[in-house]
């Protein structure tokens, strides 16, 4: 299985593209573009009243930040079970440029889908969408506690897009 630190920045996106690919058969509602996907994530850290500063620097980073940042999602990935076979089984042969021929040219849409889905899985995060305007409703169905499940989803925001602390088990 190759590390994260071996791939190259095309790689994580492939990877991240194609895990949240195998993922997104259990979210219900998907981001339907890059603005939406942020704005998901930004929602997310305004509603716990935490984080909005590291998820607004990281939509505007470059590609070598979301790369960075996509490095840590892939480690998290593979450490939480929810995602663990999906992210194993990418991981064991990373996508090359030879074997998709698609290119991920909006890192920014790719790191933004992978998060938003792969919180979805994490942390049961929903999305609704009211009479075609985008307006979220948050909800935490896999944690006792619904303000507890939303700090821990905007500490581990955070902590991806800052590298603070690795993840924990």
């Amino acid at each position: 299985m190759a590390t994260t630190d071996t791939l190259t920045d095309r790689s994580v996106f492939l990877s991240l593209r194609e895990i949240t690919e195998d993922l997104a058969v259990r979210v219900p509602t998907l981001p339907e573009n890059r603005e939406e996907a942020w704005a998901v994530l930004l929602a997310l850290a305004e509603a716990d009243g935490a984080g909005t500063r590291a998820v607004r620097d990281a939509a505007q980073g470059t590609g070598e930040t979301h790369a960075r940042i996509g490095r840590r999602l892939l480690q998290d990935m593979l450490a939480a079970p929810e995602s663990a076979p999906e992210a194993s089984a990418v991981l064991a042969d990373p996508p090359t440029d030879d074997q998709l021929a698609a290119v991920p040219a909006d890192t920014a849409l790719v790191l933004g889908s992978a998060l938003v889905v792969w919180l979805s899985v994490r942390f049961d995060v929903k999305i609704t969408r009211r009479d075609g305007k985008n307006s979220y409703s948050l909800s935490f169905g896999k944690e006792p506690s619904r303000a507890g499940a939303m700090a821990k989803a905007v500490e581990t925001l955070v902590r991806l897009f800052q590298g603070d602390t690795p993840p924990g088990p």
